[in-house]
C-alpha cells in the first residue's frame, strides 16, 4: 500500500487517534482556513495538506484519486481513523462546511442533508 508521509519514517496513520484530522489536496487552502480557525476556536482539530506545497508527501501522486478528490477537495478523518466527510472539491463557504461536518459526526444540530457524510465509514490507511 502507498502512503502519504510527513517524512521518511512516518506515515499518515501516525496522524490519527488524538482528534480529528482534516487532510486537504494541494489547492485545498481554504479548507486547510477553515480548519485551523476551528481549532483557535476550541475543536480537537488539526490540518495537513497532502502534495504540492503541502507538509505532506504524495510521492507516487496518487492520493487524490484514492480519495475520489479534485485539486481543491478535503477529507475530515474521525479520531478513530474512520473518513466522517468528504467534498470532491470547493465549497462557497469553507468555514460553514467543516463546522458542520464536525457538528454532524458528533451528532449537534447540522442543515446539511446525511447522504453529504459518509456513511460507511471509510478507514483511512
Amino acid at each position: 500500500m502507498s502512503g502519504w508521509s510527513v517524512a521518511a519514517s512516518e506515515s499518515t496513520i501516525d496522524l490519527f487517534g488524538t482528534g480529528f484530522v482534516l487532510l486537504a489536496a494541494e489547492k485545498g487552502d481554504a479548507w486547510i482556513s477553515a480548519a485551523t480557525g476551528l481549532a483557535s476556536d476550541g475543536a480537537e482539530l488539526v490540518a495537513h495538506m497532502v502534495g504540492g506545497r503541502g507538509d505532506l508527501a504524495d510521492p507516487e501522486g496518487t492520493w487524490r484519486s484514492v480519495y475520489g478528490l479534485e485539486p481543491d477537495g478535503a477529507v475530515l478523518v474521525r479520531p478513530d481513523g474512520y473518513v466522517g466527510w468528504r467534498s470532491r472539491g470547493a465549497e462557497a463557504d469553507a468555514n460553514r462546511v467543516v463546522k458542520d461536518a464536525l457538528d454532524r459526526i458528533l451528532d449537534r444540530k447540522s442543515p446539511y442533508p446525511r447522504e453529504r457524510f459518509v456513511q460507511s465509514g471509510a478507514r483511512m490507511r
